[in-house]
């Protein structure tokens, strides 16, 4: 049974690193709970953490993905059409 480190279980309690799925595994056997209540935990600590503000900032990138995948989208069939009339295209 690997032990983990007193300065990886320190990261771990000051949110600097998570356990690997092995030592999560560990842990759960060794506190007798399931993984869904390791896991959990985590994610409504990480939902608190998304600010109205990250929100935001996430919206705005996914408005310039959106905006720069349309172009990409499009493109072949004009690029096409000029290849075939002048010849290029099969």
């Amino acid at each position: 049974m690997d032990v983990a480190s007193r300065q990886t279980i320190s990261n771990w309690e000051n949110d600097k690193g998570y356990p690997d799925v092995h030592s999560l595994i560990l842990l759960r056997d060794a506190f007798n709970v399931s993984l869904d209540q390791l896991i959990k935990g985590d994610a409504i600590i990480m939902r608190e953490q998304i600010s109205g503000r990250s929100r935001m900032e996430l919206g705005h990138l996914a408005r310039l993905f959106s905006a720069l995948f349309f172009p990409l989208i499009v493109t072949p069939l004009p690029l096409y059409r000029y290849l075939k009339a002048i010849g290029v295209g099969v």
